[in-house]
């Protein structure tokens, strides 16, 4: 593989390497050096601030929310508290405060549950929405009764 890659790779290899030479090193400790090198393992400090950080971005649907939250914790380590650090970074993060009070009001709040009513409060707000809209729209003049009025053009003597 060494007699391969071309002289900037191998003075990569030789800075992984060193003091030792690359050929001293078998292959799967090259490519072990390779990957720590080019895909450092993220700091678990650095991913937990960015996982309590997040928020629910504008027009994002609570399902794609918690959908994104869960990549976060790929490198948190959360351990036997992930779902419960989702329950809450999920209700902390979301942009509707309706939503949060329902949920916050919630005793034994679970993941499934507080995912399952705020879709439900979402995908209620949003047939509300249609709704009022519907509702809005004024009808056509053909529709209307029609009161037909005269005027009395004779002058007033």
């Amino acid at each position: 593989m060494l007699s391969l890659i071309d002289p900037q790779t191998y003075n990569l290899f030789r800075s992984l390497t060193a003091p030792d030479k690359p050929k001293d090193k078998d292959y799967d400790k090259i490519i072990k050096l390779l990957q720590n090198y080019l895909s450092p393992t993220p700091l678990e400090i650095a991913e937990r601030y960015r996982f309590y950080q997040r928020s629910q971005k504008e027009n994002e649907t609570t399902a794609d929310f918690l959908a994104s939250l869960k990549r976060m914790t790929e490198h948190c380590n959360f351990g036997d508290f992930l779902i419960q650090a989702l329950r809450d970074r999920f209700v902390c993060g979301l942009s509707s405060s309706t939503i949060q009070k329902k949920l916050l009001c919630e005793k034994h709040l679970t993941l499934e549950k507080a995912q399952t009513i705020a879709s439900a409060m979402e995908l209620a707000t949003k047939d509300m929405i249609k709704i009022q809209k519907h509702s809005e729209t004024p009808t056509p003049v053909q529709d209307q009764p029609q009161q037909i009025f005269k005027v009395n053009k004779t002058p007033q003597s």
